[in-house]
């Protein structure tokens, strides 16, 4: 009788510790989708925080600076070449038409290429009235 008894607790200890297990690990995956989603959080926060900053400088960068490589956009920037590449998305989903040259550098079409030595127009000497 007393194996009996010996087994049923067992069977009971088993069930119990079962229960505590599968209630443990239901608790660690609801705490593992809470930190999935605070780590998502804060990566949009930093996004958001950088990203409309981040497009502005590189719409005045191409609009003021002319043509350029990613690559010289980014040592512009301070960025790596992938996050300019993603920057040009953004700024395409705002509604700039950027384009790439023969060169393969960025600019937004409609604006005229900067040059370094941009002159303005000579002036025409004004015309001599007819003396009579």
């Amino acid at each position: 009788m007393k194996k009996v008894k010996d087994q049923t607790v067992d069977a009971m200890d088993s069930n119990k510790a079962l229960e505590t297990l599968e209630a443990a690990m239901a608790r660690i995956a609801e705490l593992e989708a809470q930190l999935e989603f605070a780590k998502k959080a804060v990566k949009n926060a930093k996004s958001n925080k950088e990203g409309p900053a981040r497009k502005q400088q590189a719409i005045d960068l191409l609009i003021n600076k002319g043509p350029l490589s990613v690559l010289d956009m980014a040592s512009e920037l301070g960025i790596t070449s992938k996050n300019v590449s993603s920057v040009l998305t953004a700024i395409r989903h705002m509604g700039y038409d950027i384009h790439t040259n023969g060169a393969g550098q960025k600019y937004i079409a409609g604006i005229p290429a900067v040059t370094e030595a941009e002159e303005p127009p000579a002036e025409e000497p004004p015309a001599e009235e007819p003396t009579e």
